[in-house]
């Protein structure tokens, strides 16, 4: 067990979580069609990690600054959030 707890110290808790069993689940917020930012979620249901995702989503200028969120469990889909942008008025 002491090797594990150095382990853990060493790589942090995804690699934990992969170790013991639990696959990490993942939030990718996404701008252009790209990756911009990667969070790890806690752990839960599918529906209470899509609502972690989405305080991730929100917390991080939601779809001002992003196009939307994806939630991955490993490589399984969990769910796709399109945010739909609001139009800013242009001046004349």
């Amino acid at each position: 067990m002491h090797q594990l707890f150095i382990l853990i110290r060493r790589y942090s808790v995804p690699l934990y979580r992969r170790i013991v069993g639990q696959r990490a689940m993942r939030c990718y917020l996404i701008r252009r069609g790209r990756i911009e930012t990667v969070k790890v979620l806690g752990v839960g249901t599918d529906a209470d990690l899509v609502a972690q995702a989405d305080e991730e989503f929100q917390k991080h200028g939601g779809a001002q600054r992003y196009d939307g969120f994806e939630v991955w469990a490993g490589d399984r889909f969990v769910y796709r959030l399109a945010a739909e942008k609001q139009e800013q008025p242009t001046e004349r």
